[in-house]
């Protein structure tokens, strides 16, 4: 959950952009589509600015675990108040009224500290992919359905998590001054001054 809030523009995996008009042309060129000419393509780069999509809200978070396949009906509200108990994320009202609603009422959206940025940043520059990409969780998840359905033997899919995990803590252990770093760059200040760098505002 941390991850889709931290990251929520993110896209696992995908391709980069072309960044010049010659680039674009070539690119265009390339892509396997009759609607595009061929040989005769005109590129205008236009210099602009984008802004950042909106926050989630709980149930775009929610929705994106589903999605993921992370989590059921059953687990997924203790999974979202997990990463508040922890002081990953903080819910905050975003000022700005319901759309489809004629009501006051104002839409929270997570916001993630410091700490929670820390880590997702720490564990990304240790190239500890386990702990920040639904991959590992979603394929528990579902090797644990298919327990359920008499497909696969429990033992069988503890044993390799177990190996999976092992591997993923190694990797952390191995190397931990990466993301005792980025705890020292996120947080440094508040633990100066004495707090625990668990009481951290949102950013």
């Amino acid at each position: 959950g941390i991850t889709y809030i931290v990251y929520r523009y993110e896209r696992w995996g995908s391709a980069a952009n072309p960044t010049t008009a010659a680039a674009l042309r070539c690119y265009l060129k390339n892509i396997d589509c009759e609607l595009l000419p061929k040989e005769d393509v005109r590129v205008t780069i236009v210099e602009g600015t984008t802004t950042p999509p909106n926050l989630l809200t709980e149930s775009e978070l929610v929705e994106k675990m589903h999605s993921n396949g992370i989590g059921t009906d059953a687990t997924i509200a203790d999974h979202v108040q997990k990463v508040q108990d922890r002081n990953y994320v903080f819910l905050v009202a975003d000022g700005k009224k319901n759309s489809n609603s004629t009501s006051s009422f104002r839409r929270s959206r997570f916001h993630p500290s410091n700490l929670g940025v820390a880590l997702i940043e720490g564990y990304k520059n240790m190239q500890a992919n386990g702990m920040i990409t639904p991959d590992l969780r979603r394929q528990m998840e579902h090797d644990v359905q298919l327990i359920s359905e008499n497909k696969l033997k429990a033992e069988k899919v503890v044993e390799e998590a177990l190996v999976q995990m092992e591997g993923v803590f190694n990797a952390v252990a191995s190397r931990s001054k990466v993301l005792d770093a980025s705890v020292r760059k996120w947080c440094g200040n508040q633990m100066k001054s004495g707090h625990h760098p668990y009481d951290l505002a949102p950013i």
